[in-house]
């Protein structure tokens, strides 16, 4: 049986060897191939945040196998970012009557994204 296996063997290399008789050593340049992204942008939508008064209600809607994060910023302080993962909701505990705006950021290990933010109580949100 291994005399066979090396004799099959054998007999590839030969022809291989024959059939590149008079080829160059050198395969031949070729122009560049244009790239496309890997991936395509990530697209996520935060929907319009539900007020209720001790906590908010976040949801939002995108691809299932990134992560995300929500970014909670109350009005007057530095934004606290909350990992959610593959989570497509949140429920954030608030102070009431207090401003806050919200956003989600996804990432899917290559590409990272933000949505616009989203005001509850008139705030004025800025990215």
């Amino acid at each position: 049986m291994a005399a066979t296996v090396v004799v099959a063997a054998a007999v590839i290399a030969t022809l291989a060897l024959v059939n590149r008789k008079g080829q160059t050593e050198t395969p031949p340049l070729s122009a560049p191939t244009p790239t496309t992204p890997s991936t395509p942008a990530l697209a996520v939508k935060l929907n319009p945040p539900a007020d209720h008064s001790t906590y908010v209600d976040l949801t939002w809607s995108g691809p299932s196998d990134v992560n995300y994060a929500v970014v909670i910023a109350q009005v007057g302080q530095p934004a606290v970012v909350r990992l959610v993962y593959k989570h497509t909701r949140y429920r954030v505990a608030v102070v009431p009557g207090i401003q806050y705006c919200f956003a989600v950021q996804a990432t899917d290990g290559i590409n990272k994204m933000e949505t616009d933010p989203r005001p509850v109580r008139d705030a004025q949100c800025e990215r």
